[in-house]
């Protein structure tokens, strides 16, 4: 089965050897790299333990911060022109090799880094002055009227200047003229907050003056540094804001100049992110003072390889290889053909399989392409999806899980071709075409037996999976006593039922059969308990698995349903349009619009049902029946970027 062989490796070698190795290592990407730390840490071997390069590694994180932020600063400032479809895939920026190791050395960025910090800071001046200035503007914007400098406000000799704000001038006059009738007050202006109001009074009287404003909500407003009219201090705000616009202008477009060297700063984030993983990585050794140790997974087939690569750069390097032992787990790494590897993709969201299980990715793509056609079911829409999928490999920059999507979903549209023409359906019933085998929305019974009898096989092939995982572990028992027998009751069912409908004649040997798994299912599973009565009964309990066997079957029955949906739905689109053809001028752009649209949209939703439900269907009626998963990735040491998709040319 495609899950690669592994073997633990162990890399030794001289110190003055660490680097070519480290860097070959990573160049190559064929072993995955063990952290001996914590082990070493509670073992004899603690004094192979060193310390890291910690400053170096400080220094990388500190040149990767500062270009890390003058990307997103230049980023704000470009015009992508992506769509949202772009924006999904298109993760990192296209280069190729020969561009991305021209990126020079850091002190040419660092120049460019600065710039943009220096600019950035700036911005932000420009733009707290600007919030300052309008903040000022506001608030005069009620004093416009006052032709008395604002410098003016305050105390004289024998009076008190005011400006401020009431809720009732004419009220708050009338209490003054009585109280203090030689105070002078101006309405500057009116608004729906209250009054803009110049007060003069006498200072012998401020107590009773000030007491009586105070019943109008009198609030004092001064502009202690601002000089002139209020009218002649909005004409210098004004042209302020104008210098603050054009510097910000002019700094834009040194920005927009310096967007050139972007691609070469994600080219020097990249590599120096690259010497910080070798740099990481190198903690992981074991060290003495002049050899180092790497202990790492590789695959067996590797070996070879990468033991005639380390000697072509280093002639003092030993490699010595072993089989997992007890205890130890090693990484998974599955080796598919072209036609399943895109249906790891379907195995990586739910789980990868322990060393020890089989890889179930064949048969999931096997099952995974007839189920999904079946839903689908439309011969144009899965030429459509096939045709979307490769047109979007083609154009988009994205990762292995998302090219792997896109092929499933590519392969999956000849199925649903396929079943479509079996079907009849070419955007449903819009296109005459004769079915070569059953419409299901002519006849829906026959599409339901048929989802069942897949159901069924697909739940047969689950207990064969697991079935061949007891005896690959030496499990004979388990694969006789809990498979088999499981296997011979449900054969004798199926066979049972054929015989009652008259398709098949055995006379009372699917009974035999149907007899002799249930008897040996009571007598064999219950083995494990203590005493006859225990074992007897936990026998007898088992055959309630029978109920969950049939609710199995019967959740196939969504391969019927969602394939007629599909049909339905495109049927439905295919009348609307119809009716509405014969509307006078418009009535054929709107049929076409409705097809379009309608067609477009159940593409879209029967897609992602199918790809819902077939999931589903693996997921839980399928996996369950043999599959525990829970493995771990082999995820090799290698040259991993952030930014840029390096092209081979």
């Amino acid at each position: 089965m495609p899950v690669a062989d592994i073997k633990r490796i162990h890399i030794i070698s001289h110190e003055s050897q660490k680097e070519k190795i480290v860097s070959e290592l990573q160049k190559v990407g064929l072993i995955e790299v063990t952290d001996l730390r914590e082990r070493l840490a509670t073992t004899d071997w603690r004094l192979l333990l060193k310390e890291g390069r910690e400053p170096e590694l400080r220094e990388l994180d500190q040149k990767l911060l500062e270009l890390d932020h003058a990307i997103d600063f230049l980023s704000n400032f470009e015009e992508t022109g992506k769509g949202f479809i772009d924006g999904f895939f298109s993760s990192k920026t296209p280069m190729k090799r020969t561009e991305f190791e021209r990126a020079g050395d850091f002190s040419e960025y660092k120049k460019i880094c600065d710039r943009c910090n220096s600019l950035e800071r700036r911005l932000n001046e420009l733009k707290n002055e600007k919030n300052k200035l309008l903040c000022t503007l506001d608030q005069l914007s009620g004093w416009t009227g006052l032709d008395i400098p604002l410098e003016e406000m305050g105390r004289t000799e024998k009076t008190n200047i005011v400006l401020g704000t009431v809720n009732a001038f004419e009220e708050m006059r009338e209490d003054l003229t009585e109280l203090a009738p030689e105070t002078y007050l101006k309405a500057v202006s009116e608004s729906e907050e209250g009054y803009h109001i110049l007060a003069i009074y006498m200072k012998d009287k401020e107590e009773e003056v000030t007491q009586a404003m105070r019943k109008y909500d009198f609030a004092r407003v001064t502009f202690p540094e601002l000089t002139g009219t209020p009218s002649e201090v909005q004409a210098r705000i004004n042209e302020e804001l104008s210098i603050i616009e054009k510097e910000k202008g002019d700094i834009k477009a040194e920005i927009s100049d310096l967007l050139r060297h972007k691609s070469g700063l994600l080219a020097m984030y990249d590599h120096i992110h690259i010497d910080r993983e070798r740099e990481e990585i190198i903690k992981n050794f074991a060290k003495t003072e002049t050899s180092f140790l790497i202990e790492g997974w590789i695959k067996e087939k590797n070996i070879e390889t990468l033991r005639n690569l380390l000697k072509s750069v280093s002639n003092t390097v030993e490699i010595f290889t072993r089989d997992p032992e007890d205890g130890e787990n090693p990484p998974i790494a599955l080796e598919n053909t072209t036609l399943a590897d895109p249906f790891e993709a379907i195995i990586d969201m739910y789980s990868l399989p322990k060393y020890s299980e089989m890889d179930p990715t064949p048969l999931v793509t096997a099952f995974f392409i007839v189920f999904f056609g079946v839903c689908l079911s439309d011969a144009c829409y899965g030429i459509m999806l096939s045709i979307l999928s490769i047109l979007m490999t083609k154009k988009y920059v994205m990762g292995p899980t998302g090219k792997k999507f896109l092929r499933l979903l590519a392969i999956c549209g000849i199925s649903s071709v396929f079943f479509g023409v079996l079907g009849g359906s070419w955007f449903g019933d819009l296109l005459k075409m004769p079915a070569l085998w059953v419409n299901p929305v002519d006849d829906p019974m026959t599409m339901l037996i048929f989802a069942l009898i897949l159901g069924i096989t697909h739940i047969f092939v689950g207990i064969g999976a697991k079935m061949y995982n007891n005896i690959r572990r030496g499990n004979i028992k388990d694969a006789v006593f809990d498979q088999l027998t499981w296997f011979t009751l449900l054969s004798g069912l199926v066979l049972i039922i054929l015989a009652e409908m008259n398709i098949i004649s055995l006379g009372k040997i699917p009974y035999g059969v149907a007899g002799l798994g249930a008897m040996t299912l009571v007598l064999t599973h219950g083995r494990s308990q203590k005493g006859m009565v225990k074992k007897l009964v936990f026998g007898l309990a088992s055959l309630y698995g029978m109920v969950g066997y049939l609710g199995d079957v019967l959740s196939y029955s969504r391969l019927m349903a969602l394939g007629l949906a599909t049909g339905v739905i495109a049927m439905v689109f295919n009348n609307m349009a119809l009716m509405t053809r014969g509307i006078p001028l418009i009535g054929v752009l709107i049929a076409a619009i409705v097809l379009i649209v309608g067609h477009l949209f159940n593409l879209l939703v029967s897609t992602l049902g199918a790809f819902i439900h077939t999931c589903r269907l693996n997921y839980v009626e399928f996996f369950s029946k043999f599959y525990e998963g829970g493995g771990k990735r082999f995820s090799p040491f290698r040259v991993s970027t952030k930014y840029v998709e390096i092209e081979e040319v």
